[in-house]
């Protein structure tokens, strides 16, 4: 008995690293002050979450061109489990500054929060893009 529950314990301790985040995936920004909306591609960044910029479309829908695709949009998002990512940064477009930054997963809708300062906060609500 006592082999088989170490055995369990050691295979649990295995299987964890290579579990995706439920975070990972493609997600639709809300559209900005222009109208416009970008798809984002969130990913694993050496235990920390990290996302790029993929495309951008009008407020029409139509794909816009950029210098910026393959911009790393938000980096060093650390899991703190049960849906939320702290202590990370977010690279805000329509302003082309970065801030401070936190998210908030919740089913296919992800809430991010980009703050100048504790009172100084934009939060947008993203979402999965199947």
């Amino acid at each position: 008995m006592k082999t088989f529950l170490i055995a369990g314990l050691a295979a649990a301790g295995l299987a964890g690293p290579v579990l995706a985040d439920p975070v990972f995936g493609l997600w639709r920004t809300e559209p900005d002050a222009q109208g416009i909306v970008s798809l984002i591609q969130i990913v694993d960044c050496d235990d920390r979450i990290c996302g790029q910029l993929v495309s951008l479309y009008s407020a029409e829908g139509r794909p816009l061109d950029s210098p910026h695709i393959g911009r790393r949009y938000i980096w060093d998002m650390e899991p703190r489990g049960s849906g939320q990512y702290r202590d990370g940064r977010q690279w805000i477009p329509e302003r082309d500054q970065e801030y401070r930054a936190h998210m908030e997963l919740a089913g296919d809708r992800l809430t991010v929060k980009a703050c100048t300062m504790v009172v100084l906060c934009s939060e947008r609500v993203w979402t999965r893009v199947n």
